[in-house]
């Protein structure tokens, strides 16, 4: 879907299945997606399967793109290319190190910033890509 899409692999830890355990500079492999999405990079199956160091991970590499992690039974409903509504059973997790600062690296790739937000989503929130801004809506109570 996205441009910048996650393959699942990591350059390190290769000996452990789906570990994700550091939060490192070129640790995760991406590849080119399908570019319907070119200001965002999706993470599938993302709260259920702890996938939150490797989208971390991928969003400080690409601080320009919003990171979007969609649970399972979960979906985005993208609009005019910039606003996302969520809908389904499960939650969205919105990583944007867009306006973050002071992002780098130590000498052993452990990546580091301030300022990264983040936010959870539920059916009936939005979400806009440009705007960086969240509109609540939904059956919370």
């Amino acid at each position: 879907m996205s441009k910048v899409m996650i393959t699942g692999d990591e350059k390190l830890n290769r000996d452990t299945i789906n570990a994700f355990v550091v939060i490192r500079k070129d640790n995760i492999v991406t590849v080119e997606g399908m570019g319907f999405l070119t200001n965002a990079i999706i993470d599938q199956h993302f709260v259920r399967r702890k996938r939150h160091n490797r989208l971390i991970s991928v969003v400080l590499e690409h601080p320009d793109l919003v990171g979007v992690g969609i649970d399972e039974a979960t979906a985005i409903i993208v609009r005019r290319g910039e606003l996302f509504d969520v809908t389904g059973r499960g939650s969205v997790v919105v990583y944007d190190a867009t306006r973050a600062r002071g992002i780098r690296t130590d000498s052993r790739g452990n990546l580091s910033a301030e300022g990264l937000s983040m936010h959870l989503l539920i059916a009936g929130d939005s979400y806009d890509m440009i705007a960086h801004t969240v509109r609540q809506g939904g059956d919370a109570r």
